[in-house]
């Protein structure tokens, strides 16, 4: 249970300080943060439902995702280091943090000793478990999805 509270708060809140960076800005300035918000959608919505039901390629599907959230993570831990104080702005490292600890734990799983992770066998609570994550990104496009601006997103 370990690894999936930690993808699924890695990913909840690396997409929430992705998005409210997105309310602030006129757009993306790079590719950064598209990549880490399809890393953070991809953690949520389909690693965690495969790692549910089937442990080692969830952690595999998840440690992709994580690759794909650290350069976004090590952008913004470098722009709160590069002010040389200790403000409140340091909290925005936490889903850096989190991100290093869902890697940490998934390579743990698939080259460390550790076995994979103890997910409840009850089929109701893996119903649960898996489509918590889906439901919440669901109701976020419900309820948020007409704001999103598609034409930022073209290449």
């Amino acid at each position: 249970m370990k690894i999936y509270i930690s993808y699924f708060s890695t990913a909840f809140f690396n997409f929430w300080l992705i998005a409210f960076y997105l309310g602030f800005s006129a757009g993306f300035a790079s590719y950064i943060p598209i990549l880490a918000l399809l890393g953070a959608i991809l953690l949520f919505i389909v690693a965690i439902p495969i790692l549910i039901y089937n442990s080692r390629s969830g952690v595999i599907a998840g440690l992709l995702a994580c690759l794909m959230l650290l350069a976004y993570g090590m952008s913004t831990f470098l722009g709160v280091i590069e002010d040389g104080v200790f403000n409140w702005g340091i909290l925005i490292l936490t889903p850096f943090v989190l991100t290093l600890i869902s890697i940490y734990l998934s390579l743990n799983v698939l080259v460390g000793k550790k076995q994979v992770p103890n997910i409840p066998k009850d089929k109701i609570i893996r119903l649960i478990l898996s489509s918590v994550p889906t439901a919440l990104f669901i109701l976020y496009l419900i309820f948020y999805g007409e704001f999103w601006n598609i034409n930022e997103f073209k290449i």
